[in-house]
C-alpha cells in the first residue's frame, strides 16, 4: 500500500481501504491514477489545506492527446472517490460529468475453425519445455491454458487474468468471477475438457510454483500476470496464423456468437438459454448480451422469423456499455 502525500492523503487512505474491504480495488486502475491525481496536488497546489473544486476540474478536463473513451478511463478513479467522499461529507465539491462514451468502431474479428485450428497448434509451439528452466515450462503451460480458457469461456482477459487460485472450484468446475467490469460478480461453468486441463495445470504448476494466489501466476513474483503480456503473447501467435486485425478480446465475441448460433433452432428455449449466456458473460441486463446477437450475419432475420419478433420485447435495446 503506497503512501499518500497530499492534502486529502488521508481521505484517498480510507477510499482505498474502503474499496479492499469491499474486494473492488484494482491497483492497476485506481493505485496509478489516484496517486497520480495525489501527485498532482502535491505539484500544482502544495499550499491547499483540502481538495477544491479547481484541481478537480482541471484533472477532469479532456487533455489534447486523449480520446473521450480514454479521458473517462483517466479520470473515473477520482469520480468515484469523489462520490465516496462527498457521501461522507468529507468534501463538499461539484463532481464533474465525464465525457460521452464513444462507441467503438473496431468489428471484432469473426474467427474460422482454420484460423483457430493454427491459433492453438502455435500457441502449444510458441515456447519451448526445457526440462531444467522452470520459468520456461511455466510460459509454456500457461500460454496453452490461459487462452483455451479464453475461448472457451467467454470471461474478459481482465477477468482470467486477476482469477485467483480458491475462485476455482475444480471439483465441481465452476469459477467465481470477482475483479471484472462493473464489479457484476457471476459465475462461469467449465466445460468438461476445460475442467481436466485446468486441474492438470494446477497441479503440474503447484509442484513448481507452491501457494499461488492468482490461477495464473508470474514465477517468484506472486502477482497476476500484465494486459501486455497478454497483448504480447497473442500477436505472436497470431501473426503465424493470419494477417487480419485480432485480439484477445475476440474470443469473448466468439463464444458469445458460437453460443447464439446454437440457439436459433431451439424455439422458445432460446429465451432461457439466451439469459444464462447473459448471465454467464457477466451482463448487467439482457440488452447487453443482444449487442453480440446484432453482429451475427443474418442473425436477426432468423431470430425475428422462430421468434415471431418477440425478442425485441424481451431485449428492446442495444447497450454498448456492457459488451
Amino acid at each position: 500500500m503506497k503512501p499518500y502525500h497530499s492534502c486529502i492523503a488521508d481521505m484517498l487512505m480510507s477510499f482505498e481501504e474502503y474499496r479492499k474491504a469491499s474486494d473492488r480495488w484494482s491497483e492497476t486502475t485506481y493505485g496509478i491514477y489516484l496517486h497520480l491525481f495525489d501527485k498532482f496536488l502535491v505539484e500544482e497546489y502544495p499550499k491547499d489545506e483540502t481538495l477544491t473544486q479547481e484541481p478537480i476540474d482541471r484533472w477532469c478536463t479532456r487533455r489534447d492527446t486523449e480520446k473521450p473513451n480514454s479521458c473517462r478511463s483517466r479520470i473515473y478513479p477520482l469520480l468515484c472517490f469523489l462520490k465516496f467522499a462527498t457521501n461522507r461529507n468529507m468534501l463538499d465539491i461539484m463532481i464533474p460529468e465525464p465525457p460521452k462514451r464513444q462507441v467503438p468502431s473496431y468489428i471484432p474479428h469473426a474467427f474460422t475453425e482454420i484460423e483457430l485450428d493454427r491459433f492453438f497448434y502455435f500457441c502449444d509451439h510458441l515456447y519451448k519445455s526445457e526440462p531444467k528452466k522452470i520459468v520456461g515450462r511455466i510460459k509454456k503451460m500457461t500460454v496453452l491454458i490461459f487462452f483455451r480458457l479464453l475461448y472457451s469461456s467467454g470471461m474478459r482477459t481482465t477477468e482470467v487474468r486477476l482469477l485467483h487460485r480458491k475462485d476455482i472450484d475444480l471439483q465441481s468446475g465452476i469459477i467465481k468471477i470477482k475483479q471484472t467490469k462493473g464489479h457484476m460478480e457471476h459465475y462461469v461453468v467449465l466445460h468438461d475438457t476445460m475442467l481436466e486441463l485446468m486441474k492438470i495445470y494446477d497441479r503440474a504448476i503447484e509442484k513448481m510454483q507452491p501457494n499461488r494466489t492468482y490461477f495464473f501466476e508470474c514465477y517468484k513474483s506472486k502477482c497476476h500476470y500484465k494486459q501486455d503480456w497478454v497483448s504480447y503473447v497473442f500477436r505472436a501467435i497470431w501473426k503465424n496464423v493470419s494477417t487480419s486485425k485480432a485480439t484477445p478480446y475476440d474470443f469473448r465475441h466468439h463464444y458469445a456468437i458460437v453460443n447464439i448460433n446454437n440457439y436459433i433452432t431451439d424455439g422458445f428455449n432460446f429465451h432461457s438459454k439466451f439469459v444464462y449466456l447473459s448471465k454467464s458473460m457477466g451482463h448487467k441486463s439482457l440488452e447487453s448480451t443482444k449487442y453480440y446477437y446484432s453482429l451475427v450475419p443474418e442473425l436477426a432475420n432468423v431470430m425475428d422469423k422462430l421468434t415471431n419478433e418477440t425478442i425485441n420485447l424481451i431485449l428492446p435495446n442495444i447497450n454498448e456499455e456492457e459488451k
